[in-house]
């Protein structure tokens, strides 16, 4: 009531509260650069005056949840599943990459192929990646992970064949390309939400209708491979000798 109170005399005065938004320290994608411009005009219709702060993943779950930040700009993992303190707003700001990686060791591990039936790790906070992939691959055997070091660990110990990775974690994937692993193909159906602190929960629901009719008047990053853009639900596989060499 508090907090309801505080906006109707700032919003009266003309004054926009601050609204802090965590983003992950290290990305800079299309993908930011449209949602943050996305969620600065959607905060200031109702009061609000976006600031960015840069922190690494693990930091800003937890800063989000303790209150410590308002908001967490881009995720295709739901927060709200594993922090009883944070909501997502259910509006999606947008959809990017989701790449599969594979063992260089591997390389005749080929989704498709007649008599493979590929284990394929998806993170298991990412609903819209395990049902893509259980309706355009089906002849993979989906697994799940909790941390992306785990699933790493599955993939470089041989117990699973194949890892789909949001491209906003890709960075940590090509670290060990030159070495390890092969991006292998590039699908665009991860679908990104901004969430919030629970304090603000009476922001939820208005807010998800801001994005949705503003979102009409922005035009979003397609997930691009190259020269080459992915519509949504689309594939592209790869050329392994490009990915053997880390990839674009």
């Amino acid at each position: 009531m508090m907090v309801v109170l505080m906006l109707s005399i700032s919003s009266l005065a003309g004054e926009l509260l601050p609204f802090r938004v965590g983003v992950l320290s290290g990305i800079h994608h299309a993908e930011h650069t449209y949602a943050a411009q996305l969620l600065e005009q959607s905060l200031s219709l109702h009061g609000y005056q976006m600031e960015l702060i840069s922190l690494p993943g693990k930091r800003l779950m937890s800063q989000l949840n303790r209150g410590e930040v308002d908001g967490d700009l881009l995720r295709s993992v739901d927060l709200s599943r594993g922090f009883e303190s944070i909501i997502r707003v259910d509006e999606p700001m947008g959809s990017s990459c989701v790449s599969v990686y594979r063992l260089q060791a591997r390389s005749d591990i080929v989704h498709g192929t007649e008599g493979q039936t590929p284990i394929l790790a998806v993170y298991h906070g990412a609903p819209g990646a395990s049902g893509f992939f259980s309706r355009y691959w089906p002849d993979t055997q989906l697994v799940h992970f909790s941390r992306l070091t785990q699933g790493v660990k599955m993939l470089t110990h041989e117990r699973i064949d194949l890892i789909a990775v949001h491209d906003l974690d890709r960075h940590y994937l090509d670290a060990l390309s030159d070495r390890l692993i092969q991006r292998y193909a590039r699908v665009n159906l991860a679908l990104d939400y901004f969430h919030i602190n629970a304090r603000h929960a009476d922001l939820a629901e208005p807010l998800a209708a801001t994005i949705k009719r503003l979102k009409q008047t922005l035009s979003p990053p397609k997930c691009q491979q190259g020269s080459r853009v992915l519509m949504s639900g689309e594939t592209e596989y790869l050329d392994v000798s490009e990915t053997a060499q880390g990839g674009p």
